[in-house]
Order: C-alpha cells, then sequence, then structure tokens
C-alpha cells in the first residue's frame, strides 16, 4: 500500500505541508481517512528532499497540530512496527519523551524538554514492534504543531516463499 498525505484543511502556517494532514498507508497509525480527490493527494504527498517518495523507506512529513490537556502524560502518535521521527519546539516547559510497550512492562525513553526555541526530536525504530507513543505534558492546556515523519517498515516480511 503506498502512501498518501491528504490535505484536509487551509495552511495558515505558510510552511509546504497542509495542517491537519493524514499519512495513509503503513507506518504510520492514527485516524485514517479517504478525504479528497487522487490528483489532490499526489500533488500534497512530498518526502524530505521535495520529490514524490520513491520506495516505502522514503520518509513522508506532515505538519499536526493539536490541542493538548494540561497535567497528564497525552500520546500524540502511535507505532507499531513503524519507524518515524517528530520534531517539536513549543510550548516551553512541555515535556516529550517515547513511551515502548504497554502496561507495567513499558519503558520510558528519550526524556526531552522543549524550551520554546530549539527544535527537539524524537525518533521510533525497531523497537516499535512491541509498540511506541510519542507522549507530551504540557504545563497548561496549549495547541502544539509539530512535525512527524514515517519512515516505513521496522521489520519486513521474510523474502523466502513457504
Amino acid at each position: 500500500m503506498s502512501r498518501k498525505i491528504i490535505p484536509t484543511q487551509a495552511n495558515p502556517h505558510g510552511h509546504g505541508l497542509k495542517s491537519g494532514a493524514l499519512v495513509i498507508g503503513a507506518g504510520l497509525i492514527g485516524t485514517m481517512a479517504m478525504l479528497g480527490s487522487a490528483p489532490q493527494a499526489a500533488m500534497a504527498q512530498r518526502s524530505l528532499n521535495g520529490k514524490l517518495p520513491v520506495s516505502t523507506n522514503d520518509p513522508v512529513c506532515v505538519m499536526r497540530e493539536r490541542q493538548i490537556k494540561a497535567g497528564k502524560w497525552r500520546t500524540l502518535e502511535k507505532f507499531w512496527n513503524s519507524k518515524g521521527t517528530a520534531y517539536f519546539r513549543s510550548p516551553s516547559r512541555a515535556k516529550i519523551r517515547v513511551r515502548y510497550g504497554k502496561g507495567w512492562l513499558s519503558k520510558n525513553r528519550q526524556k526531552k524538554t522543549l524550551n520554546g526555541g530549539s527544535y527537539q526530536k524524537l525518533s521510533v525504530g525497531k523497537w516499535s514492534l512491541s509498540y511506541a507513543r510519542m507522549q507530551m505534558k504540557v504545563p497548561r492546556t496549549t495547541n502544539v504543531t509539530y512535525m512527524v515523519c514515517s519512515r516505513g517498515l521496522a521489520q519486513n516480511s521474510p523474502r523466502l516463499r513457504f
């Protein structure tokens, strides 16, 4: 299944990707919907270098905006058997992390605090075979804009036929 970015609303931020766009296909698990026409999706699909993705390992990036409530850790993105990277900058004093596993067997990795100036990067790799989540905790309820890139499967199916 090929991945497509489908724009869902106008671009208020002035960047190349549409806010609220969704990645359809393998690699990024989240809300999936089929909106817009195929030509729109083909025009909107771009990788990091600005060209159309050639393979399933060519990253597709999407700008997301979500409202995060204060207090608890809130899940922004979920991954299972997929690789991905996300970039965050604000709000100040917000904490971000990657949580692998589920329940009492889970482990927290890549704990970082945002300063509102420099970008922070979270990456999910092969450990997503056991389920991974990118989470954020904010001091007060706020809207958060971040970029998430899907980088294909963490573990491909075997090449041998049986």
